[in-house]
């Protein structure tokens, strides 16, 4: 693992037994390998932080349509 994932598993508070845990067994195909899995999550909170973000803003300054 490299330590751009490592420091995103901390980021979003990940322990070492929650990594081991989610490596693949040979039989368990639909599981992504945990770099990828750590990427993706990673993505998806940045997604929904930014998302919150832009919704606070929209709720904070709110535009009149007329």
């Amino acid at each position: 693992m490299k330590d751009e994932e490592i420091r995103m598993a901390k980021e979003m508070g990940l322990n070492p037994l929650s990594l081991i845990k989610n490596i693949p067994a040979p039989n368990q195909l639909w599981k992504a390998p945990v770099k990828q899995w750590i990427r993706e999550m990673y993505e998806e909170r940045l997604e929904k932080s930014a998302r919150r973000a832009l919704l606070k803003k929209n709720a904070a300054n709110p535009t009149s349509a007329e």
